[in-house]
């Protein structure tokens, strides 16, 4: 930004322009209900589906520490995009309904489960964070899953944007973790979506657009340099 001072001098001050960082998964695993102690971290295809018995969900972390690291930092916009990568046969004309949350910053790990920083190896149904602790972010619908699969599906919006504004805020851990579950309670398969280890279809990814506001100490050193800078043009008009 540039100031006119005196009608001689310019004052050029810096100002954050909006950046968009983009994030591939630090890790990405499943949980199964029906199979809870084990781990699905090197699956290509992470299965999803929506039963009360047979419950599957996609669990999603990235390292967003280049954002919790600043101050001040304001997200204007987002985005998380995920892959559907096939089903079972028994859906191949069917529809679904997902759900997309995630983990909010005052999540606390109770002694049996994971903390925010979970291990891709080491995540199960037993020790997974509870989708209780996460906030719902965003939804999308897949019309005829067999028709649909390679579809990369995005959500984006207030809900996500507002959630990531008041992690940020909250000072949120460096590890974000987003959950994505069927909206169902019967559903008669499962789906799946493409796992960063994936080689046909894309990984998870996530983007976020923001900007910095300028601390307290920096506004006051800018206008210092403003009062120099007036004081100066005004001895050039001498």
């Amino acid at each position: 930004m540039a100031l006119l001072l005196a009608g001689t001098s310019t004052l050029t001050l810096a100002t954050s322009a909006a950046a968009a960082n983009q994030y591939t998964p630090a890790a990405d695993s499943g949980i199964r209900s029906d199979s809870p102690g084990i781990n699905y971290g090197t699956d290509e295809n992470i299965q999803v589906r929506g039963h009360t018995n047979f419950r599957r969900d996609f669990y999603v972390r990235f390292d967003i520490s280049d954002l919790t690291s600043l101050s001040g930092v304001t997200v204007s916009d987002a985005s998380f995009s995920i892959t559907l990568s096939g089903n079972q046969s028994t859906r191949d004309s069917g529809n679904a309904a997902i759900n997309v949350y995630a983990l909010n910053a005052d999540y606390t790990a109770t002694v049996e489960q994971l903390g925010f920083d979970w291990g891709e190896t080491d995540l199960t149904y037993n020790n997974a964070p509870d989708i209780s602790a996460a906030a719902l972010v965003g939804t999308f619908d897949i019309s005829g899953l067999l028709a649909s699969r390679g579809t990369t599906y995005t959500i984006t919006g207030t809900a996500l944007t507002s959630f990531l504004n008041d992690y940020l805020a909250a000072g949120g851990s460096s590890n974000l973790t987003f959950i994505i579950r069927e909206n169902a309670s019967g559903a008669g398969g499962y789906l799946q979506f493409a796992s960063k280890e994936n080689v046909t279809y894309d990984a998870p990814s996530l983007s976020i657009t923001h900007g910095v506001i300028p601390e307290p100490s920096t506004c006051a050193a800018l206008a210092g340099a403003l009062a120099l800078a007036g004081v100066i043009a005004l001895r050039l008009r001498r």
